[in-house]
């Protein structure tokens, strides 16, 4: 199941937060469990609808559903942002030893400011690895083979047999 010829080389977005230059790296299947994480953290606070209907937001939607998403994943997000852009995570505060700060951390606001987040987050609805992954997706959930397993996985089940105790339940 292909598209068609992908360019040989692949070049990350750039972005520039408080006058660094990062890059974003490619995307990879450590990088689903990464969002599991955030979306296990944060889902027990948001609207499950919004989730379910995630496909149906605009650009603007789903930017605003992921800022609003942040504070309950805080430190998950804040990991998988610094490793985006290869910047070092830090520490929450609670964890710092007496001497230790976020100097020259993602945490630290003269290196990566509030304004640096948009601009990941814009980063990453456009990102080519992101929108694949969802193309890929969608061409699945349209297949005819997933809408066959489906279908038989609601059918009814079947009587048991004789020397059982009566029908069986869908497994």
């Amino acid at each position: 199941m292909t598209d068609g010829a992908r360019p040989l080389t692949w070049q990350g977005p750039k972005l520039e937060i408080a006058g660094r230059s990062y890059t974003v790296r490619r995307l990879g299947l450590l990088d689903i469990q990464r969002v599991a994480r955030i979306y296990a953290a944060g889902s027990a606070y948001v609207n499950r609808k919004a989730l379910a209907n995630m496909n149906q937001m605009s650009v603007e939607e789903i930017g605003t559903f992921v800022l609003d998403f942040i504070p309950y994943a805080l430190d998950e997000v804040i990991e998988f942002v610094a490793s985006l852009i290869g910047i070092h995570p830090g520490k929450p505060e609670e964890k710092l030893k007496a001497e230790e700060t976020n100097e020259g951390t993602i945490r630290d606001p003269n290196v990566f400011p509030i304004s640096g987040m948009v601009d990941v987050i814009g980063a990453l609805i456009e990102h080519e690895d992101v929108v694949a992954f969802f193309e890929s997706v969608k061409r699945v959930a349209k297949s005819p083979a997933l809408k066959s397993l489906t279908a038989r996985l609601s059918e009814r089940s079947t009587r048991s047999k004789a020397a059982t105790a009566g029908p069986t339940s869908k497994s």
